[in-house]
């Protein structure tokens, strides 16, 4: 299920001290899961701030303040992904904030997280992307029992083992051919008409 993939990756990439990647999951998993609240399976702003608030937003409410709102979240989730910044002043949808400073854990094992000076908020980005895969978490234990959003869970993208293009679905269980132990990325075509090789990765033994 491509959404328990998305909290893993965001995970992976936070022990890898991959910061935008797991930033970058973490602004789309909300709305993933506003999109299966919805009865019309769409999300908007409207909905993917109205989840944040009741799942994450909590998280970010001290001595009955805010922080953090789920629209000023969606803002940064329209500016980020859309224009690769964290100032959210041309948003329509920001609340109160004017921008944001995400910084990585600091080298002595200590944290600074939600420091507001003036309309800027600084977060340390692996406490926040924590944040919400907990509250993901959370989300898809509470629907468990609700049939009609565990369908939708079901059918969300999931990326199997290539088995042939035209398989089908149930020829494809019996078909996934064994994990690779090394992948190559390929570059486009080169001048002779063949994919060039452009790295080969390959993965960690379970031991590592």
């Amino acid at each position: 299920m491509i959404l328990v993939q998305i909290i893993h990756a965001a995970r992976a990439a936070i022990l890898e001290h991959n910061w935008t990647a797991a930033l970058v999951l973490a602004m789309a998993i909300p709305d993933i899961c506003s999109s299966i609240d919805a009865t019309n399976g769409k999300t908007d702003g409207r909905k993917y701030a109205a989840w944040w608030n009741q799942w994450v937003g909590p998280i970010y409410r001290y001595g009955g303040a805010d922080f953090l709102s789920g629209d000023d979240v969606y803002a940064l989730r329209c500016s980020m992904l859309h224009n690769g910044t964290v100032d959210i002043t041309s948003q329509r949808a920001r609340d109160t904030l004017d921008s944001f400073q995400f910084n990585p854990p600091p080298p002595n094992g200590s944290s600074a997280h939600c420091n507001l000076v003036d309309s800027q908020l600084q977060l340390q980005v692996d406490l926040y992307v924590e944040d919400v895969c907990r509250a993901a978490d959370l989300w898809e234990w509470n629907t468990r029992n609700d049939r009609r959003k565990a369908k939708r869970l079901r059918d969300l993208l999931d990326i199997r083992p290539f088995a042939g293009l035209g398989v089908p679905e149930a020829d494809q269980a019996q078909r996934h051919p064994p994990t690779p132990t090394a992948a190559t990325f390929m570059l486009p075509l080169g001048p002779d008409g063949h994919l060039v090789p452009r790295v080969t990765y390959t993965p960690p033994r379970a031991s590592d």
